[in-house]
């Protein structure tokens, strides 16, 4: 064991001395070469002549490549997260409808019944894709080697189910091999878990930065340092009838690297695709945890005594011409330049794991997604959530926008970014609402800021009938109601049945009404009550109170603890439309919530009683216990079934469907 530790540790220390060794000869280079380039005239003029060429010779496709094309297999495993594949997907099927016979293989590794049925939901207009659906949770590894052994194609895709991939993908993923000397292919990613990383994008965004690369010569290909298995191109001979992976490294972690060095080791070449960015956005195919971490150190060292000598070599190597530098200096020398948007949003920030936030976030996707040309103004930027498909700005990018032509404000701090806006450009505003803290921000009735937010406003959308009914009140013009609820891919029911557990959403601001909730554990735990709670405690001694509290989870992993649940409790003192109940209803977890107007509007909109319960007052212990005993009623398998088709009406896709149409016709 020590010797392992030993060998680890030398093998580190000479990776970083030689990667300091490199970083110091590769900036000597670079600013060589960017002088020159800078001032050279001739190099200008080359520059728009490749331009000029790569419009022309984009959709010129030579037949030998069409042959590779058609004879691929693109297998992608999926393991939960449904809302990740089903943003794939999208991409997948402008793949098929340019190349139908392209085979797609997807394979459900068995995370639960109900992602099985979402996952057959989503494919089922797709003829070109086939599902193989596991009995049980093989793992990352085994599942793709089960998926290979049904291929009967020459060249095969591995692709994760959590990556976005760019227009003209497939003939870039599989040009390498027109070259008879290569088995093995990798493209750059937005977060590609090793060195060939390309993000931190300013003024452009992932597909932008794809489309600038595409315009780079693709004939001479760089030889890897190690492959990654997120978007992986093989030429199946190559492997002479073996696994794909070599299972020795089940579950996860260091197998693609093992199989760079296998083909490798048989005279193949193992290339990395420079003109191809993909957006991977990590996490889906393994997750994060302490188990994770341990799995992964584990196959490090097995690749490490497998391999190690070879690896630290190739990589000084691959150092000293990465095509991540190359890339770099053609996107520098490209530089930023004023863009024309569509729609641009104004938002408080770009953090998608704030409530508000992410709705902003996810409809600006839709948005891209449905060929608009989008930018998102964040008045606090936060770099850890900076790739998406629209493109991420700040109040110094303002130079940059020539022209724009919806603005979609949201937050009253918005106001000095639409002032300068306006001086310049030519616009139709939509103010969206998705609260009443606006009633209760002293700018709410200021009266150039109400001018400028809902007189001048095209449209004022609000998030809930119960919103329209109270702006009403202020003789705000042209409202309307547009509901954006949760994604039911990810917020969905299991239908099966649940133990007596209980849920807490808890929150250091008291206006949530957690501290309420807190104060009746001891009585529920008395009755036969699980607690299980999330988010923050403003006192620690109440975590002691709890069976299990997790802290703040992502959307998918609150999925899953409202999936064990019967009830949760909910007692917020105001809401404009009240997410989180809404969620917990989606995935079967029966919410009793506060009387506070927000999701009762919702009732007749959904024509049901049974989504929630309402209980008169959150201070009166026994009319609480009684709402609960009552959701509990609610949560039998059979309410449940009967409420999805109406919950369906309040999911995030029929909302932005709403707005795109509305921003549609003005555009228009």
């Amino acid at each position: 064991m020590s010797e392992e530790k030993n060998l680890k540790k030398l093998f580190e220390s000479k990776r970083i001395e030689l990667y300091l060794r490199a970083e110091v000869r590769m900036l000597r280079d670079e600013i060589f070469q960017l002088r020159k380039e800078k001032i050279s005239y001739v190099y200008r003029i080359k520059r728009k002549i490749q331009k000029l060429r790569k419009k022309v010779n984009t959709n010129i496709i030579s037949t030998n490549l069409k042959d590779i094309i058609n004879d691929t297999t693109i297998i992608v495993p999926v393991y939960g997260q449904i809302n990740l594949f089903g943003d794939l997907l999208k991409d997948l099927q402008k793949v098929v409808e340019n190349w139908p016979l392209v085979k797609i293989i997807v394979v459900d590794d068995k995370y639960d019944e109900s992602s099985s049925i979402k996952l057959k939901e989503l494919c089922e207009d797709n003829v070109n894709i086939r599902i193989i659906e596991n009995e049980e949770n093989l793992g990352y590894l085994k599942a793709v080697n089960n998926a290979f052994q049904k291929i009967n194609t020459k060249y095969v895709i591995l692709l994760n189910s959590d990556v976005r991939i760019p227009d003209n993908w497939l003939p870039r993923m599989v040009k390498p091999f027109l070259d008879d000397s290569v088995a093995l292919a990798t493209c750059l990613a937005t977060q590609s878990g090793g060195n060939l990383t390309l993000n931190y994008f300013t003024e452009t965004n992932w597909r932008d930065v794809d489309s600038l690369i595409s315009g780079l010569d693709s004939s001479n290909l760089d030889d890897a340092c190690t492959a990654i298995g997120y978007c992986m191109a093989l030429r199946v001979c190559a492997l002479d009838g073996e696994n794909l992976y070599d299972e020795v490294f089940a579950p996860a972690y260091g197998e693609d690297s093992d199989l760079h060095y296998r083909i490798k080791s048989k005279n193949w070449r193992s290339v990395v695709i420079s003109n191809l960015l993909i957006h991977h956005i990590g996490g889906a195919s393994y997750g994060d945890s302490e188990e994770t971490s341990q799995i992964r150190e584990r196959s490090m060292n097995l690749f490490l005594n497998k391999w190690g000598s070879k690896f630290l070599v190739d990589e000084e190597e691959f150092l000293l011409r990465n095509p991540i530098d190359r890339v770099k200096n053609y996107l520098a020398l490209e530089g930023a330049e004023p863009s024309k948007y569509d729609v641009i949003f104004i938002s408080p920030s770009n953090n998608s794991e704030i409530g508000g936030i992410n709705v902003l976030v996810q409809l600006a996707n839709a948005l891209a997604d449905n060929g608009l040309k989008v930018g998102f103004i964040c008045l606090n930027y936060d770099p850890i959530h900076s790739v998406q498909n629209f493109t991420i700005l700040n109040k110094d990018s303002l130079q940059f926008i020539k022209e724009v032509r919806i603005v979609i404000s949201s937050g009253l701090e918005g106001y000095e970014v639409l002032s300068k806006l306006e001086k310049n450009l030519d616009f139709k505003l939509i103010n969206l609402i998705q609260g009443p803290e606006y009633l209760m921000d002293d700018r709410f009735f200021e009266r150039k800021i109400y001018e400028q937010f809902y007189l001048k406003a095209l449209y004022n959308i609000v998030v809930s009938p119960f919103l329209l009914k109270n702006m009403n009140h202020f003789e705000i013009p042209n409202l309307i109601s547009i509901t954006f609820g949760p994604d039911s891919r990810i917020f969905y029911d299991d239908f099966l049945n649940r133990d007596k557990n209980i849920l807490i959403s808890c929150s250091n601001e008291k206006n949530k009404g957690s501290h309420l909730a807190i104060s009746i554990i001891p009585i529920l735990k008395n009755q036969g009550w699980k607690v299980f709670g999330y988010g923050d405690l403003d006192n620690e001694k109440h975590l002691s109170l709890f069976d299990e509290f997790y802290g703040r989870i992502n959307r998918n992993k609150l999925s899953d603890l409202m999936r064990k649940c019967k009830v949760s409790l909910d007692f917020s003192t105001y809401e404009g439309l009240g997410l989180q109940p809404i969620e917990s209803s989606m995935c079967g977890c029966i919410p009793v919530i506060s009387d506070r107007g927000g999701n009762q509007s919702l009732e007749d909109f959904v024509r049901t009683e049974t989504l929630w319960v309402t209980t008169p007052s959150v201070i009166d212990i026994d009319q609480i216990l009684k709402s609960i005993d009552k959701a509990s009623e609610f949560s039998k398998i059979e309410v449940r079934r009967l409420n999805e088709k109406n919950l369906l009406e309040l999911d995030f896709s029929v909302g932005s469907k709403q707005l795109i149409s509305l921003i549609e016709s003005i555009l228009d």
